[in-house]
């Protein structure tokens, strides 16, 4: 476990009803580093509500409202990154499918930059996979002419950000925030905020109105986990040993946690996490976690809310 300052990094959890199963390990995972750092959580109910109320107690989790209740694929990051009504310092925004091994927020906590990525170097000409998964950078320069590689791309699951700092113009040619979807063109813009985010905050580094800095901090679930001293919660009980996070993106997920890579690791920190409930709330997290997990539910909920947001569009058009 390790002690923060007051004017230390923040976390921020994007989560919604499906993987919200996963959102409580990644947030029991940095509990166990840091008891006392500030943690918020940001909900998106476009595939239904969720109670978040026994871990917001025992954890002491804040749910963060951005002011809209359906976000959509990732848009939360991009509105969160917009607001300018939050205290302007850092934030370590984190998707839901992620785990702390270590004390990862010391390490970031030494870099200076308004921005901290992980950075992921590719040799140009840029593959297709690179394309598909980031940008395509003569497409782009229609929207943004002024857009040149740096050097490097980031995944987007995981960023250190400052709140504020960035325009909302940069993101119009690519994410208009009035209206439903909010994202535009994913034929240009293929993985929708990692896509945009790499090209705008690249934009404004070169332009000096933020500083970036890049050290590694992530890695992937499917390489990390084939290394089978890295099955042991053992290893990564001192947390100074490993500052790192684990990203399952395009891993298996599922709340059948023994089927996931890495499962002794993700049991410890759900059996931390049940330490915190009484009987009757295990029971009720675990009946919730099987809800969300039924497809023929979550396809109608997330339906309903699609239905929703058409005719509030359709309301604001007609009435000019």
């Amino acid at each position: 476990m390790s002690e923060t300052k007051k004017d230390d990094l923040s976390v921020v959890v994007f989560a919604n009803r499906k993987d919200f199963f996963i959102s409580k390990l990644c947030i029991a995972s940095i509990r166990f580093y840091y008891p006392d750092v500030e943690i918020l959580l940001v909900k998106d109910r476009l595939n239904g509500d969720f109670n978040t109320a026994t871990l917001c107690k025992v954890f002491n989790v804040k749910v963060f409202e951005l002011g809209k209740r359906y976000f959509g694929w990732s848009a939360g990051k991009i509105f969160f990154l917009l607001n300018d009504k939050i205290p302007k310092k850092r934030y370590l925004c984190l998707d839901s499918d992620i785990i702390f091994i270590g004390n990862l927020l010391d390490k970031l906590n030494l870099e200076t930059g308004d921005f901290v990525l992980h950075p992921e170097v590719y040799p140009q000409p840029f593959s297709d996979m690179v394309k598909s998964v980031f940008l395509d950078e003569e497409k782009i320069k229609e929207y943004y002419p002024e857009y040149t590689y740096p050097g490097f791309f980031f995944n987007a699951g995981q960023t250190v950000v400052t709140p504020g700092l960035l325009s909302k113009e940069f993101f119009l040619p690519s994410f208009n925030p009035d209206q439903y979807p909010y994202f535009r063109d994913q034929a240009i813009f293929p993985l929708v905020d990692q896509s945009i985010l790499n090209i705008v905050i690249p934009i404004n580094m070169k332009n000096g109105s933020i500083k970036v800095s890049t050290v590694p901090y992530m890695l992937w679930s499917v390489d990390f986990f084939k290394d089978p001293t890295n099955q042991s919660i053992e290893k990564f009980s001192n947390g100074d040993d490993h500052p790192f996070l684990v990203h399952y993106a395009g891993d298996v997920r599922t709340h059948i946690i023994k089927m996931m890579k890495g499962s002794e690791i993700l049991l410890f920190f759900r059996k931390f996490y049940y330490s915190k409930l009484t009987n009757f709330e295990i029971r009720l997290d675990r009946i919730q976690d099987r809800l969300a997990a039924y497809k023929p539910l979550a396809r109608i909920l997330y339906y309903k809310n699609r239905v929703l947001l058409e005719l509030r569009k359709k309301t604001k058009g007609a009435q000019g």
